[in-house]
Order: C-alpha cells, then structure tokens, then sequence
C-alpha cells in the first residue's frame, strides 16, 4: 500500500499556507523582539503548527535534518572540549608578538587568526575566547580597542563561511543540497580569501595604518608569557591531533562513505576516551549543547518543513591570563575575564 501524503487540515477551513506563514513571522519576530526565551518560543511555534493541524508529528519529524545536527552538536562539543586547553589564547598572544607588537601588525594577524580558526571550528566559539586577550592586547598598547573587534567579528563571519564546518548555515545548505566538506573548499575558499584581503587592507587604510603604541607600550606585549596561555598541553596536543583527523575524514568522507554526522561525534569519542572512559562531562554538554532544536513550517507546496535550530553559546570558564614582565624589576599581572552570551 503507498504511503499516503499528509492533508494540512486547518480549523475553521483556514488556508494552511497563510496560517504557517504567519506563525512563522511571528515566531520569528518573538525571537527577534528578544524578551522571551529563544528555545521556548520556537518550540511554541512548532506545536503550534501541530495543534493547529498545519502538521501532524510524523510529518514534522520529516523536517528534521539529523546529519546537520549530528555535525552541529559533535563540532560544538569538540571545541568546548579544544577551548579549555587554551589554545585560543596562546594564538591570540602569538600572533601580537608575531606581529612585533605594533598594532598595525597585530590589527592583521589576528583577522587571519580569528578567520582560519573559524574556518576549522565554530565561529561564535572563536570570537568569544579571542575578544577577551584582544581587549587585555590593546589595554597594554593603550589603543583603542573598536578597530581589533569590528575587524575580528567581520573576518570570523568571512572565515567561517569558507567551510562547511565553519558556520550552521553552511551546514544546514551542505545538507540540504548535498554539498560536502570539499565542494565547500573548492568553491568557497579561493573567493573567502580574496574577500578576506579586501576586508583587511580597507581595515587597514581605515584604521590600522592611524594606530601608534610607544616602545614600553610595545614592550609589555612582548613580555606576556605564550605558553603560559596554554592550560593543558596534552589536552592541546590530543585537540589538535583530533581536529586533523576530523579535517582528513571530511577530506575524504566520499571514498570512506561517512556521513559529516558520523565524522564529528566519532571525533568526540576518540577525544574524550583517553581520558574519561566514562564519556563526556556534563559540564562539555552544558558548554556545548543547542538549548533546543524546533521544526518550524516554511512556506511550500503544499507545506515543507524546515529546521530552525536556536544554539545558546556559554562561555563556561573565567580565564586568567597572566604574563612575567620584569619592566621594573617585578611581575605584573595581566588578567582578562571571558566574554559570556546570554540567552
């Protein structure tokens, strides 16, 4: 017997097109509006649809892309994992020092920071634990602070968009038109890099080339302690082999036959092993997690669904960032206290 095709049955014989359309704006500018839980009001939204009749639980289940949160989850919990070694720290401060400490320099290493690591992990994730030693930087070489973070947020959005891992947008198309990690590669990152040349000389000519430090400025940036950024140096080393191994296994995720969902939570489980046989941590779910995933309608033929996938980042841990600089014959100590987002 075939299958039998959902019939929206509105009450009171309303068009379900109109109907979905509209509470789908609604939901959409609840959410915008910002006064109300992100992850309730989406999951209103969708049983709305279901109660109204617009769906039925089956037919809203099949809106649900599992591969795209499979992927999503087991990247966000990889780096929640990665980030507690203090690897973004450590490549913040290198790329200042790397730099000379001349604000001009550090303005552009750390846009290609920020924009390769977004590429390679989450770029919400990247800003958050980049922004903090951003701020302590230029705290030190005494400049303003606006040009480092406008630049940082605009290449973490440029980067991300470079790969399929990069940003849940590009997820949520990979999946959907069938696009992997290398038609992402091929298509997308010799134009990222392009754009990400233009976005940093227009920085620079707007404002990168107009910042001066002095030299004792200069000096204490060169005397912040690197390695000293890093937490755990075998959590680093083990994130960082991981991390490669998940790039190769998307790489190759087409002769393997894997799926991008199978790839990342594989990747978690090889993390974590080593070191807790007993799984992850709850405190990696909490880190991690998407608050909440929701099947909204979109407007179709005769009613399609999509996935509206509402994520809260949390910033879990308050680093200190500390540096022996004997300027005077004494340690100063530099602390910098991570951003946190809010639902």
């Amino acid at each position: 017997m075939a299958d039998q095709h959902f019939v929206p049955h509105i009450f009171f014989g309303l068009d379900p097109m109109v109907v979905s359309t509209v509470i789908l704006v609604v939901t959409y500018g609840v959410i915008i509006w910002d006064k109300l839980n992100r992850a309730i009001v989406a999951l209103l939204g969708a049983s709305v649809m279901v109660v109204i009749g617009a769906l039925d639980q089956s037919e809203a289940l099949k809106g649900i892309d599992w591969n795209t949160l499979g992927l999503l989850t087991g990247m966000m919990i990889l780096v929640s994992i990665s980030r507690r070694s203090g690897m973004f720290e450590y490549l913040a401060v290198w790329s200042a020092q790397k730099a000379k400490a001349h604000p001009a320099g550090i303005l552009l290493l750390l846009q290609i920071t920020t924009a390769v690591v977004s590429a390679l992990l989450d770029n919400v994730t990247t800003v958050l634990l980049v922004v903090p030693v951003t701020l302590a930087i230029t705290r030190e070489l005494d400049v303003p602070p606006y040009p480092f973070l406008f630049a940082e947020v605009f290449a973490s959005n440029i980067g991300g968009t470079a790969t399929l891992i990069g940003d849940p947008p590009n997820i949520l198309i990979g999946s959907l038109v069938g696009l992997d990690f290398n038609a992402f590669i091929i298509h997308l990152t010799p134009v990222i890099i392009v754009v990400m040349a233009a976005q940093a000389l227009m920085i620079h000519l707007v404002w990168g080339k107009a910042l001066k430090s002095t030299p004792a400025r200069r000096a204490l940036v060169m005397g912040m302690n690197a390695p000293g950024m890093v937490t755990d140096w075998v959590l680093l080393r083990r994130s960082v082999a991981v991390l490669a191994a998940v790039l190769v296994a998307f790489v190759f995720s087409g002769p393997l036959h894997l799926e991008p969902a199978t790839i990342a939570p594989m990747s978690i489980a090889t993390r974590r092993l080593p070191r807790r046989p007993s799984g992850t941590s709850p405190a990696t779910m909490r880190c991690a997690r998407p608050s909440t995933i929701a099947v909204l309608p979109t407007p179709g033929s005769p009613i399609s669904t999509g996935l509206f996938l509402v994520r809260r980042e949390r910033t879990c841990t308050t680093r200190r960032i500390s540096s022996s600089r004997p300027m005077t014959g004494s340690s100063l100590a530099l602390r910098a206290s991570s951003v946190r987002s809010f639902p």
